[in-house]
C-alpha cells in the first residue's frame, strides 16, 4: 500500500498522535508492505519526539528541496 500525507506541517498538528502511535504501529505489524510518505517543509524528526526515538528506524529516505531561483521559475511559466 502507499499512503501519502501532503501538507504534514499543517495535518500533523492534528494528526501526530493518531500517526505516530496508532497508524504506525499498526502498518508495522500488517501482512503487506506499506510505504508511508509525509510530506511537509519540516524535517520528520522536529515533527514529534516519536521520529526521533523508536520510530527513528523506519525513516528510510529524506528529501529536501531547495527554493527554486528566479530564472528556473520564470522558465516555468513563460
Amino acid at each position: 500500500m502507499l499512503l501519502v500525507i501532503d501538507d504534514f506541517e499543517i495535518l500533523g498538528k492534528t494528526i501526530i498522535e493518531f500517526v505516530t502511535t496508532a497508524l504506525i504501529p499498526a502498518l508495522e505489524e500488517a501482512n503487506f508492505h506499506t510505504t508511508l510518505i509525509l510530506v511537509g517543509r519540516d524535517d520528520i524528526s522536529d515533527a514529534h519526539i516519536a521520529f526521533q526515538h523508536h520510530l527513528s528506524h523506519l525513516v528510510k529516505d529524506r528529501l529536501r528541496l531547495d527554493k527554486f531561483t528566479d530564472e528556473v521559475t520564470q522558465g516555468m511559466f513563460f
